[in-house]
């Protein structure tokens, strides 16, 4: 207890709107976005808020009601689950235990006081100090401050209270400064009235050891004991409870609360904000003085039930503070961002619950609305925070365009502050846009999107090879994907570029040792290294490329070391890899025996060889290669075979494609074909035109 009023005390001290106010300084204002981006068209300007303030609306009483019993629900639905162990983290007996302790339902009152005379008023301000005897709080003589103070030096403020109870003051350790505050309470004990207008400020204030005397000093210069702070707290709290129904007592009742729920108990604090809406009475003629802090205590209920990982009710909470939410409220743009957090935890799955779409659609649309409504310089922070999840949200779904436009507009907000992990969405957005616009034959957009993609990769990788990458990336996965990401852009154009595909995967592999790509990178190296062996022109590229790199080593050789180093490491991956890996260096010797009649034998051999190696993949390992990769390797070992003089191993082959009703018309449309050149090669027309016979009617399918 003593622990938590200390901290009332402490928060009281403060200005009290700071506690709710957008933490991050305001950042360059943008541009809103533009409208056919956005996600709910419907969303139209008209909507938006206004630079005049719009005027406090009256209290509906009976919504409000409504509002009250909906929370409490809420309330014995968190209740039921955590008896029933369903919250992971809290402890139901401790939280029991905690409750009966704090005694939410009724603080108690020392004592009855009667008042000691009138009431002294001042003569300067709009201040009047109650003194009372009896059993008071504290033991101390104990006084009551009504005050409707704007805007007034604290100088004059501090020494007009300090006057009114009569006691001398000493403020020497004060410097002068114009310093202006504010006081508008009732009833409210002195002493805490006098902390609340120094704290404004920063300032603090003491007793004397007689305790006739105050002194005022500067906080960062003398701290106040202890235990004088422990009895100004208490004086607070019973201050606040003596009478649950005042209007007035709503500030306190929120701040013990606020100060429970940053102490570590989400589950006491809904109890604590209960109390804040539960006891004031809404037919109080002066309850709209106590709704600012009612409405306080509805968006600290939202935020323990967040903590509580009770999304659900998290996000009925939020949602009914904005559909009932003033216009000029501060906390709006936060809410409407909790919100739509809450809307993706439930979308997603995170409570244990079944993915939920509509409730992602609903987070969008939340953070939609938040960017689109609010669009002054004060909101800058929470606006990037906003777009920066908007675009990991659609990303997440593959919404890449719309995904790109939000992670966009957040990177020209914050610059290099947004980090690599930005960049890196940026790059895989453009790298998926440029599939999808391969797929509808935009060709020339395919290419400069994964020129787009391809240069930011590049930054990633040099960055981190220049020691120079993101702290707040907690491991490599993102340098290392970056690295095997240039090497498919180069591979993935419209007219692809192996050379450098291959030197990109290449380079990739050998910074990255052990990765989980390592399979696949083996696969594409191959490949890239098959694809160059169709053209002098790439394979003269690819030499010139490695003689640049290397000294003394003949680039054939390196190539032949390459291969080689490859089929070793080969041997440690599952079957499916290793049969692409072989496939792919057989279509290498294959077309390097197409291109050089002096190698033309060995490297045929060579072929067949890598071609059975993957057909031996199939049985010798324990799981299925794909059987397109085997039909390919039939059809090259029979073609292989055939060139070879092997006329048995070549038909056997052709003819299993023949025979396969796995198979795809091409294919047997091409081993028909090539057992029908083979057999006219050598004058038996009669079987060559049976196969040719047979190419027609595959080829016509």
């Amino acid at each position: 207890m003593r622990r938590i009023l200390l901290g009332l005390v402490l928060a009281s001290m403060l200005p009290v709107a700071a506690e709710d106010e957008v933490g991050p300084q305001p950042l360059e204002q943008l541009p809103p976005i533009p409208a056919p981006v956005a996600i709910d068209p419907k969303w139209s300007g008209s909507e938006r808020q206004g630079d005049e303030p719009s005027a406090v609306r009256e209290v509906d009483r009976s919504g409000l009601q409504a509002d009250l019993q909906a929370l409490l629900r809420i309330r014995e639905r968190v209740m039921r689950r955590l008896k029933a162990g369903e919250i992971q983290g809290e402890d139901p007996e401790k939280v029991m235990t905690e409750l009966a302790r704090q005694q939410l339902s009724d603080p108690a009152d020392d004592g009855a006081r009667t008042p000691s005379g009138p009431p002294i008023v001042s003569n300067h301000l709009d201040i009047q100090v109650q003194a009372f005897v009896g059993n008071t709080p504290g033991g101390r003589a104990y006084a009551e401050v009504d005050a409707t103070v704007r805007d007034e030096p604290v100088e004059v403020v501090y020494r007009e209270l300090v006057a009114l109870r009569g006691y001398s003051l000493d403020d020497q350790q004060v410097s002068s400064g114009r310093r202006r505050v504010a006081l508008n309470v009732r009833a409210l004990p002195w002493t805490e009235a006098l902390t609340r207008v120094l704290g404004q400020v920063g300032l603090g204030w003491r007793f004397g050891v007689d305790g006739t005397k105050v002194y005022v000093f500067e906080v960062s210069r003398e701290a106040r004991p202890d235990q004088e702070l422990v009895r100004l707290a208490e004086e607070a709290f019973i201050a606040a409870g003596s009478d649950p129904e005042d209007p007035y007592s709503a500030e306190a009742r929120y701040l013990r609360a606020r100060q429970i729920h940053r102490g570590g108990d989400p589950v006491v604090a809904l109890a604590a904000y209960e109390e804040v809406y539960q006891a004031l009475d809404r037919n109080h003629p002066d309850f709209a003085l106590a709704r600012p802090w009612v409405r306080r205590a509805v968006r600290g209920t939202g935020d323990a039930l967040m903590e509580l990982e009770q999304y659900r009710d998290a996000r009925s909470v939020y949602l009914n503070y904005i559909s009932t939410a003033e216009e000029e409220d501060p906390t709006l743009p936060m809410v409407y961002f909790q919100a739509a957090e809450a809307a993706r935890a439930i979308g997603i799955g995170i409570d244990g619950s079944a993915q939920d779409p509509a409730a992602l659609d609903q987070a969008e649309d939340l953070l939609e609305r938040l960017i689109q409504r609010f669009d002054g310089d004060q909101y800058q922070g929470m606006l990037a925070k906003a777009r920066l999840t908007l675009g990991r949200l659609l990303y997440d779904q593959d919404k890449y365009a719309a995904a790109k436009v939000y992670l966009g507009a957040h990177a020209q907000a914050v610059g290099e502050a947004g980090g690599d992990q930005l960049q890196y969405l940026l790059a895989e957005c453009d790298y998926h846009l440029a599939a999808a616009a391969r797929h509808d034959y935009r060709f020339n957009t395919a290419d400069e999107l994964l020129t787009d993609a391809r240069k930011r990769y590049e930054g990633l990788f040099d960055k981190r090879n220049r020691d120079k990458s993101d702290p707040l990336v907690s491991d490599e996965a993102l340098y290392r994907d970056a690295a095997y990401k240039i090497g498919l852009c180069w591979q993935d154009q419209t007219r692809p570029d192996y050379v450098r595909a291959l030197l990109a995967f290449l380079r990739a592999r050998n910074e990255f040792h052990d990765s989980p790509m390592d399979g696949d990178l083996l696969v594409r190296i191959t490949r890239c290294y098959s694809e160059l062996q169709r053209r002098e022109r790439s394979i003269e590229a690819l030499s010139d490329l490695l003689r640049q790199m290397n000294d003394g080593t003949a680039p054939e050789a390196q190539i032949e070391q390459l291969m080689a180093d490859i089929l070793v490491n080969a041997k440690s991956y599952d079957g499916t890899t290793k049969a692409k890996v072989h496939f792919y260096i057989a279509q290498s010797h294959y077309q390097v025996a197409q291109r050089d009649p002096r190698q033309r034998a060995d490297r045929l051999e060579r072929a067949m060889y890598s071609y059975q190696r993957v057909l031996d993949a199939r049985y010798r390992d324990g799981e299925r290669v794909d059987l397109d990769l085997i039909l390919a390797a039939r059809l090259g070992m029979g073609r292989a075979a055939l060139e070879a003089g092997d006329e048995d191993r070549g038909v056997q082959f052709l003819k299993e494609v023949l025979r396969s009703d796995k198979a795809r018309p091409r294919d047997r449309a091409f081993a028909a074909q090539l057992l029908g050149d083979h057999f006219r090669g050598q004058g038996r027309f009669e079987e060559a035109l049976k196969h040719y016979q047979a190419y027609r009617i595959e080829g016509a399918e």
